[in-house]
């Protein structure tokens, strides 16, 4: 038989030289084993697979060579920072080689692992004192307060005891030796009082005072339109009229209206001039005693309405009422009126008799 290893020698030696390899005898025909550089077998043993674990786990684990992750912080106001670099990608290893070389890194290097550290807000939580701790501090405070606060009671108790005694003997005798030594001359005489000419302004004062420059403004008014030489004999011609805050007449109807002027017209042709009047608006026109009121009233007692003019009878132009005081023979009439084109004024016109809407008769006197 062949020794399989001199085969071997002359195969590398003459493949070292460059000669042909000498063949092998034809003879012995036995199956080719592969074979190593030793004449040993090919394939690693048990113990070489355990060396080679060994050499390779003595080396960290990326893993295990990594720093530890950065702690959380509590997130505060954002801040710019730079970009961060990718993290690696560990590359995936087999359960087993993982195992091994985390038991490897344990065993050769137990510094190398490194605890994590304390959360960021135990430092803040360690500085913030505790509830006891403030218990603590805040009671001799209140002892001391609620001490300070019933000693002052107890001061202020005491001091009326002292702010209600009697006044010594002494000093009422004195007081009253004061009083019984003064005295007063036989001579003496009581002083009068005086006093000075001002007078406070009152409100009603004012009023009055308003009125009667009003009143006085009213009458220049009325000299300068010659209502007097015209005829006019209505004794109210100053007073107040409603837009000046005048009040109502003796008649009851406004001063210087035309429904007060007829009143005092019908009652004058009836003989009556001062007051209390025979015909005031109680009697002339109890339902109503605006102009255009006038004719209904007149309707409702019954007394003559007419379209004939009549001298003394009160013409009614629906929200105007006027005296007649001439019916001519040209058809036209005479109306005296008040408050008629101008400011609460007498004045007369002459007028087809046409232009009036109804002639009111004089009313009866009362109880005829």
């Amino acid at each position: 038989m062949t020794d399989p290893r001199a085969t071997a020698d002359g195969v590398f030696a003459a493949i070292l030289s460059g000669e042909p390899a000498p063949s092998a005898p034809a003879t012995s025909a036995a199956p080719a084993v592969p074979a190593g550089s030793d004449g040993a077998s090919p394939f690693p043993t048990r113990r070489e697979l355990r060396e080679a674990e060994r050499r390779r786990s003595s080396k960290p684990s990326r893993r295990a060579a990594q720093a530890p992750r950065p702690v959380v912080e509590p997130r505060a106001a954002p801040v710019p920072q730079a970009a961060r670099a990718p993290r690696a990608v560990p590359v995936p290893q087999s359960p087993r080689v993982r195992r091994a070389a985390a038991a490897s890194t344990a065993a050769a290097s137990p510094s190398a692992f490194v605890p994590p550290a304390a959360p960021a807000y135990a430092d803040a939580r360690a500085s913030v004192p505790s509830r006891a701790h403030a218990h603590t501090t805040r009671r001799p405070v209140t002892a001391l307060l609620t001490m300070t606060a019933v000693a002052g009671l107890v001061v202020s108790a005491g001091l009326p005891a002292y702010a209600f005694t009697q006044p010594p003997a002494s000093s009422a005798a004195a007081s009253a030796s004061v009083g019984s030594a003064l005295s007063v001359p036989a001579d003496a005489t009581s002083i009068d009082a005086t006093r000075d000419p001002f007078t406070a302004t009152t409100r009603a004062d004012l009023a009055a005072q308003r009125s009667n420059r009003l009143r006085d403004a009213n009458w220049q008014a009325y000299q300068k339109s010659g209502a007097r030489e015209a005829g006019d004999d209505y004794p109210y011609f100053s007073e107040l009229s409603l837009n000046q805050g005048g009040g109502l007449s003796p008649l009851n109807y406004f001063y210087r209206e035309c429904v007060d002027f007829v009143a005092w017209k019908l009652n004058e042709d009836a003989g009556s001039t001062t007051a209390p009047f025979l015909m005031d608006w109680h009697y002339l026109t109890p339902l109503g005693g605006n102009a255009y009121q006038w004719k209904y009233n007149w309707e409702a007692h019954g007394w003559t309405v007419s379209t004939t003019p009549k001298k003394g009878s009160v013409a009614w132009f629906g929200g105007h009422v006027g005296y007649v005081a001439a019916v001519n023979d040209d058809g036209t009439v005479l109306i005296e009126e008040y408050n008629y084109q101008n400011d609460h004024l007498y004045g007369t016109r002459t007028i087809p008799a046409t232009d009036v809407a109804a002639y009111l008769y004089a009313p009866p006197r009362p109880g005829e």
